[in-house]
């Protein structure tokens, strides 16, 4: 059989046709499912930007107007697979007087699942001023949900969190969280908050100049409750500075014996000229803390993080040794204590009247220590009743020529009842 020329331009045609036809309909069905927030605008901006994202569209911009959405809370209950994309430039701004209640959030999501908020450098900014009352008005609260990704979002000037994660009266803790290159600036409280989460990834994010009220932290991992859950929490690339508190506090205090296993770990992350001088709480630019009581077992890793730029040292902890595991790996300490009293690790009895055991179970793997002064590296202080027990399991290698000849002190302690205290200070 022979096919003519001509024959095969009429098929050709006739895919392409059908090709074209397929590719239009797909298309259409495709963009179909998206709309803009400017769609549902009929006057109230909060109404707009609540229908628009409570809609069937499973892709929602927000675009930018010729002025910035004001709004009242937004609150989303059981959202499912939603991307909510914001047009550069775009600014969500907290109506005034419009969040008289202390818990009131920019953006609540409650129960919710699959939900990206794709940022493109966007900013959610509410009135911290107006907040005289409360610390819990956070620009993003994430309760009980699951697989949420916020990125590349500036949140600023809330009346507590920039970010906070926790669970629910439903569902104990939230879990595959996503925080992706946001800056949450001048907060209230803290610049982000895990109370309970599983699966927390947090990276190339900033967290600057909380001011308002304790803790004041650039980051604050810190449960409320012994089945609150601390798993597989990763922060990486991310800096912490300027902070009223520590750039990153660990209150593990309530977690207990009886709770999930902890596991923490943070890499090439930077904490600098975090601890106000008029902030009277104990200055460091980390702060860990543990249950005295029944400790949480587990691993909490520090690796090739930088802490510089303070008058105060690295690390403050009243940490007992039979709980979870510290440890730094490739750390660098730079221009710390530069007030030339504060030592680079400090740890204190976990409590004044009563014995709990010892405290220890850090480890300092390759920890280089450049100071302007000479300093003390660490300084163990018991009580005078004596309820400090003992100092186990601080190990490592330090690299400095910056340390004071007294490397070590202890205040209202015997060092004779030291248990695997070996730090091995090398001078580069």
């Amino acid at each position: 059989m022979v096919i003519s020329n001509n024959c095969y331009v009429t098929l050709f045609a006739m895919n392409f046709f059908y090709f074209f036809l397929f590719f239009s309909l797909n298309s259409w069905c495709i963009f179909s499912q998206t709309v803009s927030v400017s769609e549902y605008y009929k006057g109230n901006m909060t109404d707009a930007l609540q229908s628009a994202i409570t809609s069937a569209f499973d892709t929602v911009i927000v675009d930018r107007k010729y002025s910035p959405w004001y709004t009242k809370p937004l609150v989303f209950r059981n959202l499912k697979n939603k991307v909510i994309i914001f047009e550069a430039g775009v600014e969500i701004i907290a109506q005034e007087g419009g969040f008289p209640n202390t818990d009131d959030s920019l953006i609540t999501f409650m129960h919710c699942k699959g939900i990206s908020l794709i940022g493109n450098s966007a900013t959610l900014c509410m009135l911290k001023d107006e907040y005289l009352t409360g610390e819990w008005r956070h620009g993003i609260s994430i309760r009980g949900s699951d697989s949420i990704k916020i990125e590349s979002l500036t949140i600023r000037n809330t009346g507590g969190d920039g970010v906070y994660i926790a669970g629910s009266k439903e569902k104990r803790y939230s879990e595959n969280i996503i925080i992706k290159k946001i800056e949450s600036i001048n907060n209230k409280r803290q610049g982000l908050s895990i109370i309970s989460g599983k699966r927390i990834s947090i990276s190339e994010s900033i967290f600057s100049d909380t001011s308002g009220t304790l803790p004041g932290s650039g980051l604050d991992i810190e449960p409320n409750t012994f089945k609150d859950v601390v798993n597989n929490i990763q922060v990486s690339d991310c800096i912490f500075e300027n902070n009223y508190g520590a750039g990153v506090t660990l209150g593990l205090g309530k977690l207990n014996s009886l709770s999930e296993k902890i596991s923490i770990n943070f890499s090439n992350c930077v904490l600098t000229s975090n601890h106000a001088p008029e902030n009277k709480t104990v200055p460091a630019q980390l702060i860990i803390g543990s249950n005295a009581k029944s400790p949480i077992k587990g691993d909490i890793m520090f690796e090739n993080c930088l802490f510089e730029s303070s008058d105060w040292g690295m690390l403050y902890s009243r940490k007992l040794a039979n709980s979870f595991e510290v440890s730094f790996k490739d750390c660098l300490v730079r221009n710390l204590s530069k007030n030339g009293s504060s030592p680079i690790v400090y740890f204190e009895v976990a409590d004044y009247s009563e014995n709990y055991g010892s405290l220890g179970g850090f480890d300092f793997q390759n920890l280089k220590v450049e100071t302007e002064n000479p300093v003390i590296f660490m300084t163990v202080r018991g009580s005078k009743k004596g309820t400090l027990r003992g100092v186990d399991n601080i190990t490592g290698r330090v690299i400095s020529t910056s340390l004071n000849d007294k490397k070590i002190e202890y205040l209202n302690y015997l060092p004779i009842l030291n248990k695997n205290v070996s730090l091995i200070f090398v001078e580069n």
